[in-house]
């Protein structure tokens, strides 16, 4: 009798760009339960993090690493930015979220160094 002592983790799908670029995060089970409670640290630790890091991203720069409040949870993220879209009024960035594969445009405002 032959044992399986290599188990596949399951996971989902988050985004696919290319075969090379593409994000998943593991499916809860006894493997990912620890993975997502690394995951949901991580993110702690990042919002304790941007409490401390004063003020504003003073002059953002294409390639920053950055932390990046989210519109829709108030939470700070990895982030990394893309692009910079100035106008005569402001200036904003594209922010590509490094675990989730999604970019996302936003004021300065919401930026901080990365450590």
């Amino acid at each position: 009798e032959v044992t399986n002592v290599f188990r596949m983790p399951e996971v989902s799908l988050l985004k696919v760009e290319t075969p090379g670029d593409f994000w998943i995060r593991f499916r809860v089970d006894e493997g990912g339960i620890a993975t997502l409670q690394k995951l949901s640290e991580l993110e702690q630790r990042l919002n304790d993090l941007a409490l401390t890091v004063p003020g504003r991203l003073q002059s953002p720069k294409i390639g920053q690493n950055v932390l990046v409040k989210s519109r829709e949870d108030r939470q700070w993220y990895r982030g990394c930015i893309r692009y910079l879209l100035q106008s005569s009024e402001s200036v904003l960035a594209r922010v590509f979220y490094v675990d989730y594969g999604e970019t996302v445009t936003v004021n300065p405002q919401c930026l901080r160094p990365a450590p």
